[in-house]
């Protein structure tokens, strides 16, 4: 794999077959954190989240945000994947999209908060995300297409400090 840098925390790599590879830096003590919860999946998840341990064990990634037609998951390298679990597609997939995978992760951080280190930081110009006024997104029962549910975007440019 060739790897590139992107914006923030995140980086892009391009595997074999050419296609975008979305990745987080993950400390040593998170890569163990994750590994620990993959292997771990099928005793420590709720009952409405076992039919997902054939996917985690297949794929190797812990199940971030759960979609009606695919899952994004994590793997302890720090690659975003996903995969469909209606038989949309086979195998798993690089995410590239900003939303997709940076909404993936705020999601995942109310499973496992330890993942909060791998969101982006609020920079000094940042404002408060003005879709908060609307109560869908300010329960999180929705995600933001703007701030991808941190709260927060750029002053500047309306996005948050990791662009994709």
């Amino acid at each position: 794999m060739h790897g590139l840098t992107g914006g923030g925390e995140r980086t892009y790599q391009f595997g074999h077959r050419g296609e975008k590879l979305a990745r987080v830096a993950l400390s040593r003590e998170l890569t163990a954190y994750v590994g620990a919860r993959i292997a771990a999946f099928a005793e420590e998840s709720p009952p409405t989240h076992l039919w997902l341990s054939r996917f985690v064990a297949q794929f190797g990634a812990l199940p971030l945000s759960l979609g009606w037609f695919d899952t994004v998951g994590l793997k302890s390298d720090g690659e975003i994947i996903e995969w469909s679990t209606e038989d949309q597609y086979e195998g798993m997939r690089p995410v590239e999209d900003r939303y997709h995978w940076l909404s993936a992760l705020v999601d995942g951080t109310r499973r496992y908060p330890e993942l909060r280190a791998v969101l982006p930081n609020r920079p000094a110009n940042a404002v408060d995300c003005r879709h908060l006024a609307h109560p869908l997104f300010a329960e999180g029962k929705v995600l933001c297409p703007e701030c991808c549910g941190l709260g927060w975007v750029e002053a500047e440019g309306g996005r948050t400090s990791v662009e994709g």
